[in-house]
């Protein structure tokens, strides 16, 4: 049985709390999403070190860490997002994404084979309503 079905379990478990509550305990929910964390720390230790910054590989993680939260917090009926959450990912960050480049390739113009029609085309545009306005309005004025 795999750590992510366990916790699946688990959740499904936790699922029946709200009758049991009837509003949202910090504490208890604060304790939960520690089991979604160990899900999330298993499954990165599972994974490559040199993929830690590969978003394609990151993302499913991510997103079942974030689904984890989310269903702990509908279950003990408490608002998503929390502080606590908000910790939890900063904390996440810190220790598992601090070693991502945090470089983004500057941008660039694009080439002129795609900039000049970008600018000819309003130019023009406005050229030919403006001198088509001005146009219709002479020939319009020996019509009166």
């Amino acid at each position: 049985m795999t750590p992510t079905s366990r916790l699946y379990r688990l959740l499904r478990g936790l699922l029946l709390l709200p009758a049991l509550c009837a509003a949202c305990d910090l504490t208890l929910y604060s304790s939960s999403i520690q089991h979604c964390v160990t899900n999330f720390e298993v499954q990165m230790n599972w994974t490559d070190p040199q993929r830690w910054c590969d978003w394609n590989v990151l993302s499913s993680l991510y997103n079942d860490l974030t689904v984890c939260t989310e269903m702990l917090a509908d279950a003990l009926q408490c608002e998503w997002p929390n502080p606590e959450v908000d910790s939890l990912f900063v904390g996440v960050h810190g220790r598992w994404l601090k070693a991502c480049p945090r470089y983004i390739a500057p941008l660039r113009d694009p080439p002129l084979f795609v900039l000049v029609p970008l600018i000819l085309a309003p130019v023009l545009s406005t050229l030919l309503v403006t001198a088509l306005i001005i146009w219709l309005g002479k020939r319009s004025e020996g019509m009166l």
